[in-house]
């Protein structure tokens, strides 16, 4: 089952003075056993080139792209505005293909409702194929 991780990242609050209130800061940390999307022609396995994108409330933000990796690790930052708590954070994992455009591999729903707390959250999410 193909999987990364979304990790909440806490600081002290005065490095936050800077941002918009109801600001959402997400820590992109890694995945693991991405799917094959790039097969290799005259033997077996193969690679991903994996992108993620992160959406809420329109606003979209994008992770670099970790050539040729089932196992990549991001350890990136993102801070997107989040005002409605009925909204979705989706994060969308991509095989970047310059000449064909990018390969859906899989995405992840969380709702802002369960993270109103304002609390850390740390979790491992499977990839799932759109509803």
């Amino acid at each position: 089952m193909a999987s990364w991780a979304w990790v909440g990242k806490a600081s002290a609050p005065e490095a936050y003075d800077a941002e918009p209130p109801n600001a959402l800061r997400v820590h992109l940390l890694r995945g693991a056993k991405l799917p094959i999307m790039d097969k290799k022609l005259l033997s077996k396995g193969g690679s991903s080139d994996p992108v993620i994108t992160l959406e809420v409330g329109g606003e979209k933000k994008t992770s670099t792209c970790k050539a040729k990796s089932l196992d990549p690790a991001w350890r990136e930052d993102f801070v997107l505005g989040a005002e409605e708590v009925e909204d979705d954070l989706v994060l969308t994992c991509w095989d970047q293909d310059l000449a064909s455009g990018n390969d859906f591999m899989g995405e992840v729903r969380i709702s802002l409702g369960a993270l109103r707390d304002r609390r850390v959250s740390r979790a491992w999410h499977a990839l799932a194929h759109r509803n």
